[in-house]
This record gives structure tokens, sequence and C-alpha cells, in this order.
């Protein structure tokens, strides 16, 4: 669960596609946690994380936390 992770500190740079596609960020962990629970940010938004080569639904950013 996401809820899990919100206080954990996490050295991850999230940058997160806006409704035009156009990159904002970087966010952390627990930033991109407190977007989704307050619905600025949806699973089904797409993310670039450091190390992956492509944009990927935060779904996947998080497929291991959920």
């Amino acid at each position: 669960r996401l809820a899990d992770y919100q206080s954990e500190i996490f050295i991850v740079q999230i940058w997160l596609a806006d409704s035009e596609a156009n990159p904002e960020g970087p966010f952390t962990l627990r930033e991109v946690c407190m977007k989704i629970g307050s619905g600025q940010a949806d699973l089904d938004d797409y993310a670039f994380v450091h190390g992956i080569d492509d944009w990927i639904p935060l779904r996947q950013v998080f497929s291991d936390k959920i």
C-alpha cells in the first residue's frame, strides 16, 4: 500500500507528465505519494524515473509497493 511508504525517505527523483505531456518535477517518492493521495496525480499518469529508458505509468513505478 502506498500509504505505508509515505513516512519513509526515498532518494528517488520522479518526473511526471502534466495534461499536455510537459514534464514536471523532479519529485521524491513521498511527494508523488502525496500527489496521488490528494488527487493531483493518478497511477495511470506517466512518469520518468532515472534508470528507466522511457516514460512509464506510475502504476509500474509503484508495482512493488502497492
